[in-house]
């Protein structure tokens, strides 16, 4: 793709603009635009602070149980997206709750036999731990299908006590034995097989409490008597980490930003513990609320039980509590679990009933990106529904650490973000009426924000963060004209310049570099491009570039090398960048097609010059590219908002990004399920080749293999959420091997 390119001169005054007519851009005598003040009388013109507001509560439903002298306690979502709970007392049962609201209980034989915990297993059926905790005896792993058939796995150990299960990464179900007579982490495979793990210490109260799986592939488990929290990984090397506060921990969750999130009784607290064991706190606000299980739920939040407070909580990953009470009084809300559609359940131990909370899983869509100094991707999503926002974090291995939302503001939009080297998001907001707002979001979570406005026929498009914690804002009036803002971090307008306007140009975008400069992209409707670098005294250069036939620029981001990379993109589906250097010299990477339904929307630029690309459509669906400082692809991630779902079975399409072979094109499957059991078909453009695929599905984890002549195979794995699935295909017969390639799945 090549383009023409046109260096232009700077321009001072207004009779040299006059003269170039509208074909060059001019750096006015800098008059105040319309509806604004001038700078000399400006101070803060924020005018405000913008609060968030109290969440509304959400609506809470209870179901009362048969009185069959038992209560429920440990609750699960099982692979036919029913809730599956079990209950303590004089009678013991494990209950179903089917989608359609049907309620259905199995009795569990002997009636003395307790059960402390339900998982649902990568089999499609319900896990459990079963014994006598009275004597210490006649322990067992249970297993329910969904029809209810149990069948029993004894321990070796006949006196030691299971307590919590999970399951873990390797598709196996994991246990911890917690009394003095186990003192061990166990794996049971599906099969039935048990391998025992000891702890590395013994003692009196040395014996592991709960247990969940982690973002790191390990397996982590709190120790309650000795106040420490350890991990495991799947060959069962064991890791333990004092808690620095001495505090006893409870049940234990991996929390969606990749730590580990447990609950403190006895302290009332909720800690938080990285996966190299930084340790933190968080106090919870109603005094002695008894925290017992916790769950991580939709949009990033962690929520649990208060059982003392007859409350349920939910906790942002900036440490934010929110409680809203349970509707039956005195209930002991005890167990809790996120539900299949993204609703929180829980169980009310002493009120026998299951609760629930009605969330709506957050579809807003992704509308802007920014890169931050540690690489990651800050994806600005906003829910024109709700009227909330939230700061995602992406790595650069697609991990998504989903940021807290933040409540609605009443006729406002999140309109646009950019990172500045002082590590703030900025984030700008717009008003119908010609409002703006703008957002300074620390690490922390809290912003600071400035409101400026209303301002008749004028509208913030687009900010930039630029050096010395200083921000640009970019104004455009209805007749045309463009105003840049320079605002420092108290809110104050330092400087506010106008240019044009200009026949046919259109100002759409900024982007700062660390040179100082700010970079405006300009647009006609033929195509044709302007790219402005603009000092704090003004207009240094503008370099004009096409048109080129069905290509349109659409966005521009600046990296640490102070390279523009400008996004094209095609008519025909297809994008590119092109990099500019600080001579106006531009180079085009290759371009490729965009992802199947979704359009190129913003680009940003890190440090290196390495680049992303948001596209989105308007249903909530997104993608993320990570292209080299080259304007090279390099690697997509699907940015879809969570739908749980327990089948795979249906159409897919979407994209392969291949490693060995490199190659990127269109890919396309189909699958039939039946219980676990997977079947069905995959095309690759780029291979040229129709694979069968056999495997299995539950947990929202697939692992089969796809094969491909006589006798080719390749192992393949692969994970569900929402309407996404990423699958990994691996180019020998070690799933642990080098992958072949990785494919970007959407339902259709």
């Amino acid at each position: 793709m090549r383009y023409k390119r046109e260096s232009w001169f700077r321009v001072v005054g207004l009779a040299a603009a006059i003269a170039a007519l509208s074909t060059s851009f001019a750096q006015a005598a800098q008059p105040t635009p319309r509806g604004i003040r001038g700078t000399g009388s400006l101070r803060k013109t924020i005018t405000h602070s913008v609060s968030q507001e109290g969440p509304s509560a959400p609506s809470i439903n209870e179901t009362p149980l048969p009185d069959r002298g038992g209560s429920p306690y440990a609750i699960a979502v099982g692979s036919d997206e029913s809730l599956w709970y079990a209950t303590l007392g004089s009678m013991y049962v494990i209950g179903r709750i089917s989608p359609d609201g049907i309620l259905t209980e199995f009795p569990i034989a002997p009636i003395d036999i307790e059960i402390a915990a339900i998982a649902a297993g990568p089999d499609g059926n319900l896990w459990f731990t079963a014994a006598d905790f009275d004597i210490g005896s006649d322990a067992y792993i249970g297993r329910i299908t969904p029809a209810g058939v149990i069948t029993e796995f004894r321990l070796a150990n006949s006196l030691s006590a299971p307590c919590d299960i999970t399951v873990g990464p390797d598709r196996n179900l994991w246990f911890t034995e917690c009394n003095i007579n186990g003192n061990a982490i166990v794996r049971i495979t599906p099969a039935g097989l048990l391998t025992e793990f000891r702890l590395p210490t013994n003692g009196p109260g040395f014996y592991p409490g709960n247990i969940a799986s982690g973002s790191d592939g390990k397996l982590w488990f709190t120790e309650p008597y000795v106040k420490r929290i350890g991990s495991i990984t799947t060959e069962g090397l064991i890791k333990e980490f004092d808690i620095p506060t001495g505090s006893t921990p409870g049940d234990i969750v991996g929390g969606s930003d990749g730590n580990v999130w447990f609950a403190e009784y006895e302290a009332n607290r909720i800690a938080r513990m990285t996966t190299t064991g930084v340790f933190e706190e968080f106090a919870i606000p109603t005094a002695g609320s008894g925290p017992r299980q916790i769950t991580a739920g939709p949009n990033g939040h962690v929520w649990f039980t208060e059982y003392e407070a007859n409350k349920i909580a939910r906790i942002t990953t900036a440490g934010l509590i929110t409680e809203f009470d349970v509707p039956t009084k005195k209930s002991g809300p005890a167990g809790i679990t996120t539900g299949p559609y993204g609703d929180i359940w829980f169980t009310e131990l002493k009120g026998n009933r299951i609760g629930s909370i009605s969330l709506s899983v957050d579809s807003s869509n992704p509308v802007d990106l920014s890169v931050g100094l540690d690489d990651k991707t800050r994806v600005l999503r906003f829910n024109v529904g709700s009227g909330q926002m939230a700061l995602d974090s992406v790595d650069v291995a697609g991990f998504v650490s989903p940021g807290a939302p933040f409540e609605p503001y009443q006729g406002w939009t999140a309109r646009a973000a950019a990172t500045g080297a002082d590590g703030v998001t900025r984030v700008l907001w717009t008003r119908d009426d010609g409002s703006a707002s703008l957002w300074l979001v620390g690490s922390e979570g809290k912003p600071a924000s400035f409101q400026f406005g209303p301002m008749s026929g004028w509208t913030a498009v687009d900010v930039a963060a630029g050096i010395r914690g200083t921000t640009h804002l970019l104004w455009t009036h209805t007749d045309g004209e463009v105003a840049l803002w320079s605002v420092d971090d108290s809110g104050l307008v330092l400087t506010s310049t106008t240019y044009g306007p200009y026949q046919d140009w259109a100002a759409t975008a900024i982007s700062d570099g660390a040179d100082g400069l700010t970079r405006l992209l300009w647009k006609k409707a033929d195509g044709t491009v302007g790219l402005s670098a603009i000092s704090s005294e003004g207009i240094i250069a503008t370099h004009r570039y096409g048109p080129a036939g069905g290509w349109n620029a659409i966005d521009l981001g600046v990296g640490g090398d102070n390279q523009t990379r400008i996004l094209w993109s095609h008519s025909d589906g297809r994008v590119a960048l092109g990099v500019v250097n600080e001579t106006g010299d531009v180079r085009y990477g290759p371009s490729y097609s965009s992802p199947v339904g979704l359009t190129a929307r913003r680009v940003a630029a890190g440090r290196d010059g390495s680049a992303r690309v948001l596209f989105t459509d308007d249903e909530g669906g997104a993608a993320l590219w990570l292209l080299s400082p080259a304007a090279i692809f390099q690697r997509s991630f699907d940015l879809a908002g969570p739908t749980p779902s327990g089948s795979i079975a249906g159409t897919w399409t979407g994209t392969f990004d291949g490693i060995s072979p490199a190659c990127h094109s269109s890919a396309e499957a189909t699958f039939q399920q039946a219980g676990s059991d997977v079947k069905g078909t995959m095309t690759v453009s780029c291979l040229a080749r129709q694979f069968v695929l056999i495997g299995t599905f539950g947990a929202n984890t697939f692992a089969g293999t796809a094969l491909w002549g006589d006798p080719e195979f390749f192992p393949l794995n692969g994970t569900l959420s929402g309407s996404s699935l990423e699958m990994t295909i691996f180019d020998d017969s070690d799933s642990g091997g080098k992958p072949m390639g990785q494919l970007h799945l959407r339902r259709q």
